[in-house]
């Protein structure tokens, strides 16, 4: 079991899937600039389907997004990793893109 907190894949029955999602606001700045770019997340989703232990993987370009990205993804939900009947915490990577239309 991972860091001792948190079940790693093949320990899970089921892993966690998102049921709320909010989308990240684009940074005017960004926007008006015309930059895309895209910003990979970590969490933890704790047994009550919240997200926790939130880390920026990657992003491109660097810090831009990271924020909006973050702020986004502690707003949502998900149905937590099962294991064994039980809803256990898991670790999932979660990618925001960004992009001008």
């Amino acid at each position: 079991m991972g860091d001792g907190d948190q079940a790693g894949i093949g320990v899970v029955d089921t892993l966690p899937a998102p049921v709320y999602q909010v989308r990240p606001g684009y940074p005017a700045s960004a926007r008006r600039k015309g930059i895309n770019g895209l910003v990979v997340l970590s969490c933890l989703v704790r047994p009550d389907g919240r997200p926790s232990d939130i880390r920026v993987i990657s992003s491109e370009p660097a810090s831009v997004f990271d924020a909006n990205a973050e702020k986004a993804l502690e707003q949502w939900r998900f149905k937590p990793a099962m294991h064994q009947g039980r809803p256990v915490p898991c670790r999932v990577i979660i990618p925001f893109r960004f992009q001008v239309n």
